[in-house]
């Protein structure tokens, strides 16, 4: 009997944040998924953490599967990952993100069958601002944004593994390999499906949302590669981005202060699903 997910991990030097991963996808309540790790050979403890949870996912899931060698590169890893899956979709969630709540993969999972090829939801960005947890609301975008890049948030993001097979990961694009994978696959057709609600809280340490100026020249890269015209960003946006990233860095008070769309806690309906907005 096939599988219904396999949600893949990939990390390095990770430990401080590998364990909230987890723990967001044992206290899921579906167990038709494994879990597959891909270490990048880390010496700080993350493997070790890793192997703490193995015995409570292999009571929860169907499957666990954790390697740990050197590779070229978070998207490489990815490969790798995607390389020892068998479920039917797959869910990239990187270290230090988790699944929104307990309830995200039955929602989307349990008895229910899509004609999709992508089914991406919202996302909860998290940072944190004078030793508190902060929250801002990243609701996905309209489709017809792919022209200037990626809607929605990948670790939102569930993708039928034949598809990810078809489009894997291209390992010159540093940063927005993600962005190309599912540009190729909306480019050439591929069913893309809203589920409209919060599937995932990320972490904003990454480069993309440290650097957007850097993001946003990827993007165009990627479409240049794939000769794509697109619709870049406009000069404005890329310097607001470029703004915001600066005072953020510099002055996170004001920045903070100043934006009232972040919030210090997650709003929830009744039974605990993490909602958008105040």
């Amino acid at each position: 009997m096939e599988l219904k997910l396999s949600v893949i991990t990939v990390c390095y030097q990770a430990a401080a944040e590998i364990g909230r991963t987890v723990k967001s996808v044992l206290e899921q309540r579906f167990s038709d998924y494994e879990y597959i790790f891909v270490d990048g050979g880390s010496r700080d403890g993350t493997l070790e953490t890793i192997r703490a949870y193995e015995t409570p996912l292999k009571a929860r899931c169907r499957r666990v599967s954790i390697t740990s060698e050197p590779d070229r590169g978070i998207y490489d890893a990815m490969n790798k990952g995607l390389q020892r899956a068998r479920g039917t979709w797959v869910l990239m969630l990187n270290a230090g993100d988790i699944l929104a709540d307990s309830l995200v993969l039955a929602d989307l999972f349990e008895g229910t069958d899509y004609a999709a090829d992508v089914l991406y939801g919202d996302a909860v960005l998290r940072d944190r601002y004078r030793g508190r947890e902060i929250f801002r609301d990243f609701p996905a975008m309209e489709l017809s944004e792919m022209k200037r890049g990626l809607p929605f948030c990948h670790q939102a993001a569930f993708a039928r593994r034949e598809l990810l097979e078809k489009y894997p990961f291209e390992t010159r694009f540093s940063i927005s390999a993600d962005y190309d994978q599912f540009l190729r696959a909306w480019m050439d057709g591929a069913k893309f499906q809203h589920i409209p609600r919060v599937a995932a809280v990320f972490d904003c340490g990454g480069v993309c949302l440290r650097k957007p100026q850097v993001t946003m020249a990827q993007c165009d890269a990627v479409r240049k590669f794939r000769h794509f015209a697109g619709s870049p960003a406009p000069r404005f946006q890329r310097l607001r981005g470029s703004l915001r990233g600066t005072v953020k860095a510099l002055a996170p008070g004001l920045f903070y202060s100043k934006n009232r769309l972040w919030r210090y806690r997650l709003r929830r309906d009744p039974e605990g699903r993490v909602l958008l907005g105040e």
